[in-house]
């Protein structure tokens, strides 16, 4: 795993450890918990956009993710359906979930179906990316779509939204640490 360096403020004493990201096909979505937050819109809006991020605030950042997204849920202003990430929701989870979103519920707080709605303050089962109760990684496209296997001295070294002259679609590629050879893999 590669451990990046994480520091939130170390002038003031503040926390400082590193963030983990996958040394193996499909990255970190590879080792990940399956998650799938988003960040909330003020997040792109009084963040990173606010900071000179140009082309990171919500209204620029939402269709991205809709673009990327198969949400179980269905299409609605804030998810999308028919991209290469599949989105799936608990919706019956075992009695001790139940137990802690009813207590959630209890103390006042929505219970959301989908926590990443516009609003987002709630309780309820956090979307991930499975599929029929398999991972979804960044890694199968490129896996079913590479020519040849990657090497395990390979680095992944980007991905694509945008089409090609051969690919209407979304890809990735290699570079191999020894040969210094391209690989690309595209939908």
């Amino acid at each position: 795993m590669w451990r990046f360096p994480v520091t939130a403020e170390a002038d003031r004493g503040e926390w400082s450890g590193s963030a983990l990201g996958g040394k193996v096909l499909g990255g970190t979505s590879s080792i990940n918990s399956m998650l799938y937050v988003r960040g909330q819109p003020q997040d792109y809006d009084d963040d990173w956009a606010a900071a000179g991020g140009a082309g990171w605030s919500w209204r620029d950042i939402a269709p991205c993710f809709k673009r990327i997204e198969d949400h179980e849920l269905g299409e609605s202003d804030t998810r999308g359906v028919g991209g290469p990430l599949h989105i799936s929701c608990l919706r019956d989870g075992d009695p001790l979930c139940e137990a802690v979103i009813q207590a959630g519920v209890g103390l006042g707080l929505p219970r959301r179906e989908d926590l990443n709605g516009i609003d987002q303050e709630g309780i309820g089962y956090f979307p991930a990316t499975i599929k029929h109760g398999r991972r979804v990684s960044a890694s199968r496209p490129c896996r079913t779509r590479l020519a040849r296997t990657p090497s395990s001295r390979s680095r992944y070294s980007r991905s694509s939204a945008r089409p090609t002259r051969s690919s209407p679609g979304r890809g990735c590629s290699a570079r191999s640490d020894r040969s210094g050879r391209r690989v690309k893999a595209l939908s």
